[in-house]
């Protein structure tokens, strides 16, 4: 048991180091790609009994998007269902659309 506290504690100081390193050199170690959506926010997917997923997202106007795998939507096709008039009182962004199936209807 001592053994492997010290192998941890020793683990511990050499991750702790090699993060210092990274910060002392520069080296910006945060990045993160989105594999599912490059842009947007605010996901709704739903994945429907034809094998399909559905998604929608925040981006200005309402679009969906369907896919075979939860991780293509962005190569998989599209359709925009709704965009701004341009005045009125829908005139603005829509923000986190929800796409729902109900009673064999969306």
């Amino acid at each position: 048991m001592k053994l492997f506290s010290i192998l941890i504690g020793l683990y511990c100081i050499a991750i702790y180091s090699i993060h210092a390193y990274d910060i002392q050199q520069g080296i910006n170690v945060t990045n993160f790609y989105n594999v599912i959506a490059q842009d947007g926010a605010d996901p709704w997917v739903y994945k429907h009994t034809n094998g399909y997923y559905y998604m929608t997202r925040t981006t200005g106007d309402v679009r969906i998007w369907r896919s075979r795998t939860f991780t293509s939507f962005d190569a998989g096709d599209s359709i925009l269902v709704w965009s701004s008039p341009g005045s009125g009182a829908a005139c603005k962004s829509a923000w986190a659309p929800e796409l729902h199936y109900f009673n064999s209807k969306w």
